[in-house]
């Protein structure tokens, strides 16, 4: 926060995290920690600084999220720049889905006709999402394609949770 102009002594406020409403709000205690605390200015400064946690919710596929800061209480003759106030903070979604197969080699006999695998996701999602899971001749080749298997490209689909 900056302060603009001169002051001979020390003045305060309030600073005020509030939650936005609608479908990108972040959610307080999921997203960053409430806040709502005095703020001190002192004569001689014309800054000072306070600090709002953001939580890490691992969850992948989310909209950016978005919550308030606003200033009130003032004292007599302190008041806050109108187009300043609240201000807006957006959380960018920084979580990666890291899909694995749940074994390193699968063995399957000639005859069986298929072969059945799985797939496992790292982090809860919020939406569905799909990968293309595709079958391919090794090189050198052991199997080869079209005698021992029919290579092809597979959607498999995640739903969201």
């Amino acid at each position: 926060l900056e302060k603009v102009g001169e002051a001979e002594v020390d003045f305060k406020f309030k600073l005020t995290t509030l939650t936005v409403t609608g479908d990108n709000a972040a959610e307080a205690g999921k997203e960053f920690i409430a806040v709502n605390e005095t703020v001190v200015f002192t004569a001689d400064s014309n800054r000072t600084f306070t600090i709002i946690l953001i939580l890490d919710d691992k969850i992948g596929f989310e909209e950016n999220e978005q919550f308030l800061i606003e200033l009130t209480t003032f004292e007599a003759g302190v008041e806050a720049i109108p187009n300043g106030n609240p201000t807006t903070v957006t959380i960018m979604d920084n979580d990666k889905v890291l899909l694995e197969f749940t074994q390193a080699n699968y063995n399957v006999s000639e005859g069986s006709g298929n072969v059945t695998f799985c797939v496992r996701k790292d982090l809860e999602v919020a939406r569905e999402f799909s990968v293309t899971v595709i079958s391919r001749e090794r090189s050198p080749a052991d199997a080869t394609d079209g005698e021992d298997f029919n290579a092809m490209a597979m959607p498999l689909m995640f739903p969201s949770g």
